[in-house]
């Protein structure tokens, strides 16, 4: 232990007599943004912030609540193993005493050690888990077929072999439980657990990765990649943007939009979009719906979405964004401007579709693959090759830039395979001859914008949009794209949920200030 540890500890006890009453939690009016250790988060790390976090330590104890918030919790673990311990408060005192009151320069990584942390090469084979084999092997088959040196040198091991449900915390025990994995692969609907805490995860510099080497990758990648403490920690070899598919013939017949172009322009903004939604449903007399409300809409709606959905009391604030979408639902449902099926699941969705009576979709990226007679997603949501709406969609943006859905890829702190797993990450993330041949190969849009312009100057188009090419429309959404920056494990869910109660709460005829009311009674952390 250094002397300065040592002054550090002993300086605990007297921390726990001065942390009394005038200690507020938070000393700004207006926090700042989240930084590792400032716990009050005024914006810069103090001797208050220890006295919170050993404070928060002894709560614990007694058994009793920490007191602290969920972003207070995450900047008092500066261990980042999701447990609040007295080395937690030791590191931000030792942090405090260091860098303010000695005017020295010690690092969070210098303190918690990580700054030794190296990944050794002696492991024998690379080691893959993911949920399912579906992208994995994918990129394990792309990979081998360039490099056959490797075959037999990586394994893949799933959670759910045949498929199934699954739930964040039978995947947090299947990676506790195993020993030797070097990466693994999660929904980006359940990243926050598994970037967050360092028992799982370690940033891809240790592997030899530098910032420089994203520079083709979407930003909404990186950043979703990105914990709270700005260390790069997950990947994905493929994006999501996402658009609006409407049914060109009744764009030209009601709207008289001829073009994607124009048909963007009329629909570029919420208000935009509101007006045209009248508008058909006017002239219809109410029997064509504009578009879907249980799918896309929600990210659409969200998209950009910068207000936290839990204030500093652990107490749930419905963003004002998130407020506008549920009168957009109440006020398209009441007036008739929306479908009632769902995407993907309804028969009376495909019902719409073929008979004319649903304008549009907001549909993801991940849809449009031709992959096989068995799976194509965007021919079964035209109705079929046989339907009278097939090949007279086509695809914009829409009102919102948005992505749906991801798989990333993050390093084990068990990684034993350095090279091997720099390798492997190296070609299926960031080289352009290998995405390309994966997109090729998979029909995945892949997160390499270099690679999807030379991709886009052969593209043949896609048959259920008419033959419309839409590799450079996805390349400038997911380019406009960004994604909100979580604080809780919750957050990522709370969009859909919101989402699906709205919809619960237009069935029951209630009002929006009850759902509002009963939405937060019923969400906590």
């Amino acid at each position: 232990m250094t002397n300065t540890m040592r002054k550090t500890t002993g300086m605990l006890a007297a921390l726990l007599l001065l942390s009394g009453s005038t200690i507020g939690a938070f000393a700004a009016a207006e926090p700042a943004p989240y930084l590792r250790g400032d716990i009050n988060r005024d914006g810069v790390v103090s001797v208050e912030d220890a006295q919170l976090a050993l404070k928060a330590y002894t709560n614990l104890v007694a058994e009793n609540p920490s007191g602290l918030n969920a972003v207070q919790f995450q900047a008092a673990n500066v261990l980042q193993d999701s447990v609040l311990d007295v080395i937690d408060a030791q590191c931000i005192l030792q942090y405090y005493v260091t860098n303010t009151v000695s005017q020295g320069s010690v690092s969070w990584d210098q303190l918690t050690g990580r700054d030794q942390l190296t990944v050794p090469d002696t492991g024998e084979e690379l080691v893959i888990r993911a949920v399912t084999v579906a992208y994995p092997e994918a990129m394990i088959k792309q990979f081998v077929k360039r490099h056959p040196e490797y075959e037999g040198k990586i394994r893949m091991d799933v959670l759910l072999p045949d498929g199934g449900g699954w739930t964040s915390d039978e995947f947090e025990a299947f990676l506790a439980n195993a020993k030797d994995t070097d990466l693994f692969m999660i929904d980006n609907f359940y990243l926050f657990n598994f970037l967050n805490n360092d028992d799982f995860s370690i940033p891809v510099s240790k592997l030899g990765f530098q910032e420089s080497d994203f520079a083709n990758m979407y930003a909404y990648t990186l950043e979703a990649g990105t914990s709270l403490n700005g260390e790069l920690k997950a990947l994905t070899n493929y994006a999501s943007p996402s658009g609006f598919a409407y049914r060109t013939d009744l764009a030209e017949q009601y709207l008289g939009v001829k073009t994607p172009a124009e048909m963007q322009k009329l629909i570029g903004t919420w208000e935009d979009f509101d007006k045209a939604a009248k508008t058909v449903h006017d002239k219809t007399n109410g029997a064509v719906a504009f578009c879907d409300k249980y799918g896309g809409m929600p990210f659409a709606g969200s998209s950009g979405l910068t207000e936290p959905w839990f204030n500093e009391d652990n107490e749930i604030v419905i963003p004002e964004q998130m407020k506008r979408l549920a009168e957009r639902y109440m006020s398209y449902t009441k007036n008739g401007y929306c479908c009632e099926g769902r995407i993907f699941s309804t028969e009376d969705w495909y019902d719409d579709v073929k008979n004319g009576a649903l304008f549009g979709f907001f549909v993801p990226s991940w849809a449009l693959p031709e992959y096989d007679e068995e799976l194509n997603l965007m021919e079964e949501l035209c109705g079929g090759k046989e339907s009278s709406a097939y090949g007279k969609f086509n695809m914009v943006q829409g009102p919102a830039a948005y992505h749906w859905g991801g798989e990333y890829m993050l390093v084990s702190p068990q990684c034993d395979n350095k090279t091997l797993a720099y390798e492997f990450l190296r070609e299926t993330m960031l080289d352009d001859d290998a995405m390309i041949a994966y997109a090729q190969e998979t029909g995945n849009f892949i997160n390499n914008s270099s690679a999807v312009k030379k991709l886009a100057a052969s593209e043949e188009g896609y048959a259920a949009l008419g033959g419309q090419k839409v590799l450079l429309l996805l390349d400038e959404i997911a380019s406009a794209c960004h994604t909100t920056k979580e604080y809780t494990p919750q957050d990522a869910e709370m969009v859909t949920s919101f989402a699906e109660s709205v919809n619960s709460a237009i069935l029951n005829d209630s009002s929006l200030d009850f759902f509002y009311q009963s939405f937060c009674a019923t969400h906590e952390l």
